[in-house]
């Protein structure tokens, strides 16, 4: 009886360690996924946005502009203040419905002096960007 308690409680544990792990897929890696994802953000602190276009996929790259990003991220960074750090990455694992492509989400929250957001950066398997929100 001790024996098959002992067996439970560990396939219990197992279940529930491998529930909390992040939700990678195959072919990323999750120190790049939060590096990058972190070099992205710090670049929209900067406002470089130029560099951030070149991190876009190929085919948006000519459909985002300089002046679409700094509408999107000049006055809310300003009023969070300076950047102070990253919390701990989240990930999540979305598909394209059209293409049936297979993307990963870095959900990373950043604190500034007055004000916290959170940045959702999506990756395909080339690690390029193919989308960034902050809410």
């Amino acid at each position: 009886m001790k024996k098959l308690f002992s067996i439970l409680l560990a396939l219990f544990l197992l279940a529930a360690l491998s529930a909390c792990a992040p939700k990678i897929p195959n072919g990323y890696d999750q120190a790049t996924l939060t590096s990058t994802a972190q070099s992205v953000i710090q670049l929209v602190n900067t406002g470089d946005y130029e560099t951030v276009i070149s991190m876009l996929r190929e085919d948006m790259q000519s459909e985002v502009t300089i002046e679409d990003l700094s509408l999107a991220y000049d006055e809310p960074i300003a009023q969070a203040g300076a950047f102070v750090e990253f919390k701990e990455p989240g990930f999540s694992v979305t598909n394209d419905q059209t293409t049936g492509e297979t993307y990963c989400v870095v959900e990373l929250k950043c604190k500034y002096e007055n004000k916290s957001y959170d940045f959702n950066v999506t990756f395909n398997r080339a690690m390029n960007v193919v989308g960034l929100f902050m809410k």
